[in-house]
């Protein structure tokens, strides 16, 4: 059987119903105390029920990170209705964040994508 180091989920929740998003935490609980990581466009906001479920099993990293909650990742190329729907989630006491940073950048005035890119640096403990 398969007995990995460390659970990588990208995305795992996104376009499902309430119902399919618990089935689907319930069973990343099953692989019990191992070192997971869930990241992604969750499209869905800090405060929404969609993260409050994730959170229940995992830490925000720009939390660990001590970084603004709401911080930008998503701006539609132009701002308008800019949100956080990015996220690197882990799991508790399993990793440290040495550091976090969103890429806003622009070049010739542009963005490269509707979402910037989340880099988080993590330390396995």
């Amino acid at each position: 059987g398969h007995n990995p180091e460390i659970l990588i989920f990208d995305e795992p929740t996104v376009g499902i119903d309430p119902q399919s998003r618990n089935f689907i935490l319930d069973k990343i609980k099953e692989f019990g105390n191992k070192p997971a990581i869930l990241m992604g466009d969750l499209n869905a906001r800090p405060n929404s029920d969609t993260i409050e479920s994730i959170l229940e099993m995992f830490n925000d990293s720009a939390s660990l990170a001590n970084n603004d909650l709401e911080t930008v990742t998503y701006h539609g190329f132009d701002n308008v209705g800019a949100k956080r729907l990015d996220y690197i989630m882990l799991t508790p006491e399993k990793f440290t964040v040495e550091s976090y940073y969103v890429y806003d950048n622009l070049k010739d005035g542009l963005y490269a994508s509707d979402h910037s890119p989340i880099y988080a640096k993590l330390k396995l403990i």
